[in-house]
């Protein structure tokens, strides 16, 4: 994520050659900046009202290690507390949200104050020291985004009522006449062109910074119902340590009989695996067997088919060789009839004969 500071290299574009913005587009969308300001703002005086900014020096130096008068941390603009080391993490129990009823109790540093013995407690403790990082952080940026907002301010000349909207269409005003606003614009073009890539790199670090924003705005929300989650939580009795104790016993011995019974089921699920990957084999081999037994049949009937046609073909030239020998057999049996009739009338002409 790119942050204050890290912008990523740009190449130098003339202020004239930006393309036109639409106004209602940047209308909205500065709309959309003023509100999310205005939920940041809204937030971080929120996490104000639970930081002690206001305790006592004797109260401070304990936990930070710093002697009574010595400077630990400065308030913004809008009386967040910003430490003067980010490394440095506020102690156990000194970021409250005293101004919900549902908050947990303070728990500041000092004489009365003691080590957190149950697992409870020491959650709790990680949760109050990762929610005063958080706050750090989300004060830090408040005042980059603060600054970013007066960069832009003094880059295109505007006072300090000037809202997201009118560094917008005041950009696209400069957009628009090429650089030539007299109002923005520098005697020199160089100047120009590096306050627009300045205004380029601080809407790019702008973006970055709000959605990094919504990050720690969620996680916020996310410490504050775990922290309200474990506020709920009944006391514990006295045998809290016998009772996690026994506790953790049936956990463990119930994790065992689940890992005997994941052990069975594997063994089975083995046994099941074999025993399908046989009948697979075996499946596989009846079915080579059957194609096999089918290629034989289909072959036997063909040879079978192809004798059967050659048997009808013989049989056909049997019947045509038969009836070629029946009309032979009539043709002789006429010419004997006729033969027989010419000599019967022979002999009746000649009946010595």
């Amino acid at each position: 994520m790119a942050l204050i500071g890290e912008a990523p290299e740009m190449l130098p574009t003339p202020l004239g050659a930006a393309a036109p913005l639409h106004l209602e587009t940047l209308h909205e969308e500065g709309a959309a900046a003023e509100l999310d300001t205005a939920v940041t703002e809204a937030a971080f005086e929120e996490a104000a009202d639970g930081c002690p900014v206001a305790a006592s020096e004797q109260e401070w130096a304990p936990c930070h290690g710093a002697p009574a008068g010595e400077e630990v941390g400065a308030t913004g603009d809008s009386g967040s507390y910003v430490a003067s080391d980010p490394n440095v993490l506020l102690c156990e129990g000194e970021l409250t949200f005293e101004g919900h009823s549902d908050s947990l109790p303070s728990m500041r540093a000092g004489p009365a104050y003691e080590e957190p013995t149950t697992a409870a407690e020491v959650f709790m403790a990680e949760l109050r020291r990762e929610r005063g990082a958080l706050l750090q952080e989300l004060c830090r940026l408040k005042a980059k985004f603060e600054l970013t907002l007066e960069t832009l301010r003094s880059i295109l000349r505007l006072g300090p009522e000037s809202t997201w909207a009118d560094i917008i269409e005041r950009c696209e005003a400069v957009a628009c006449s090429g650089g030539s606003d007299s109002t923005c614009s520098s005697p020199q073009p160089l100047a120009a062109i590096d306050a627009d890539l300045e205004r380029e790199r601080l809407e790019e670090n702008l973006e970055a910074q709000a959605a990094y924003n919504v990050r720690l705005r969620e996680l916020l929300q996310k410490q504050q119902v775990l922290l309200d989650m474990t506020a709920q939580m009944p006391p514990k009795p006295p045998s809290d340590g016998v009772d996690l104790k026994a506790e953790c016993d049936r956990l463990t011995e119930k994790l065992r009989e689940q890992q005997d019974d994941i052990s069975r089921q594997d063994f089975v699920n083995q046994q099941q695996a074999e025993r399908i990957a046989l009948l697979e084999a075996e499946l596989g081999e009846e079915r080579r067997r059957s194609i096999a037994d089918r290629k034989l049949r289909e072959t036997e009937a063909d040879r079978l088919r192809a004798d059967s046609e050659q048997k009808r073909a013989e049989v056909r030239e049997l019947v045509e060789t038969l009836a070629r020998r029946e009309d032979l057999v009539e043709h002789l049996r006429s010419q004997l009839q006729v033969h027989e009739a010419a000599e019967r009338r022979k002999r009746s002409y000649h009946p010595s004969r």
